[in-house]
């Protein structure tokens, strides 16, 4: 299963990242406020083996170093698959 997950507290960058997406509103989770990652747990629930998780930047992950670190962490536990959209990165 494909999922996108970002920490993104622009709404106009939030916007086009929707509108640029062919997932269900089941398969994205969006955080919006730095510190809160209510979408991402309730991400990491859902992830299983082999699951694709599409971002557009790795650091639209997390904006701090330690959080970006656990959540790629998690990510090699559960096997996720890290995928992102912006080539640059």
């Amino acid at each position: 299963m494909e999922y996108f997950y970002a920490y993104l507290p622009n709404k106009n960058e939030k916007e086009n990242v929707l509108n640029s997406l062919n997932l269900k509103e089941n398969q994205i989770y969006i955080d919006d406020t730095e510190n809160d990652d209510i979408r991402w747990n309730d991400l990491v629930k859902k992830l299983k083996d082999n699951d694709k998780l599409l971002v557009p930047s790795i650091d639209c992950i997390s904006s701090e170093e330690v959080s970006l670190k656990d959540k790629l962490q998690t990510l090699k536990d559960i096997h996720a698959q890290l995928l992102t959209i912006d080539d640059e990165t």
